[in-house]
């Protein structure tokens, strides 16, 4: 099975990738990566072919704005920064997703690409799975990992957890939804109604919740096509192969989740191939 990979964002985001592409290989899969610049080093301790994005991540996390959007301690400020660099991003990272995906059986994709994936899986008919590194499904059992964990004062915590995952996907959204529909007008699409994620639930798409039940238990309202994995870690080989220990730094989204317990990339490929494509 050839399968294309994408994901954007800092260590933290693609080495969970790079650890998932190893086990697919492992199991006898052909891998695509699809990624920006500070990916190459890693992917190259793998045998996946590499697509690189014109951006690299470091560079605009180290920069004076990107200090700033960091350090701002509300989600709105986060999420508009990070949608800013995919912005300027967007034509690199379309046409990464695109050559990740020719020829390709499945498409697996991280949050940060997910839109585009979404669009080249509903234009070419691919089958497309959402990774997750964190859990960004709604739930009503907690707010969404960004935004604030306290439920106020005479709010029920069901109805707060709730909003809290719907408002951030719509700040989200709203920053990244012109350059998403360019994208999908480029294939032949019409406008996406919402963001990917929203549209999970609604299309039935599974996903690769990569963390564990132990740190975060499975919640009651998700549905049987989102397999919690486990946490995907590098493998030893792949490490020594690059010539350096594996340190996680970068977004929230990908760096900060705790790590205790963790699943091999290779159990999560066999759980994946075995639970969402074996018909």
């Amino acid at each position: 099975m050839r399968i294309g990979v994408s994901t954007a964002g800092s260590r933290g985001d693609f080495e969970p990738y790079v650890a998932l592409t190893q086990g697919l290989i492992d199991a006898g899969h052909e891998v695509v990566f699809a990624a920006p610049r500070d990916a190459r080093g890693l992917v190259a301790g793998t045998d996946a072919e590499f697509v690189e994005m014109d951006l690299e991540v470091r560079e605009v996390l180290r920069s004076e704005e990107g200090r700033r959007w960091l350090a701002a301690g509300n989600v709105e400020a986060y999420l508009a920064g990070i949608a800013k660099m995919l912005s300027e991003a967007r034509h690199t990272i379309g046409a990464a997703v695109l050559a990740a995906a020719e020829g390709a059986d499945v498409l697996v994709t991280g949050v940060n690409t997910e839109d585009y994936a979404l669009a080249v899986s509903q234009s070419r008919g691919t089958p497309v799975v959402l990774g997750h590194l964190t859990p960004w499904l709604m739930t009503d059992e907690f707010p969404q990992p960004l935004t604030p964990q306290a439920v106020p004062d005479g709010v029920p915590a069901e109805q707060y957890h709730l909003q809290t995952h719907q408002v951030a996907e719509d700040v989200y959204w709203q920053g990244k939804k012109d350059d998403i529909n360019e994208f999908r007008a480029s294939l032949g699409l019409p406008p996406a109604p919402g963001a990917a994620l929203t549209w999970t639930v609604d299309l039935g798409l599974p996903t690769l919740q990569a963390f564990s039940e132990q740190v975060v238990p499975r919640p009651h309202d998700w549905a049987p096509q989102n397999t919690v994995t486990g946490f995907w870690r590098l493998p030893h080989a792949v490490r020594e192969r690059v010539g350096r220990r594996s340190s996680p730094a970068g977004w929230p989204t990908g760096s900060r989740t705790a790590r205790r317990r963790c699943s091999s990339a290779s159990a999560a490929c066999r759980c994946w191939i075995r639970r969402s494509w074996s018909t």
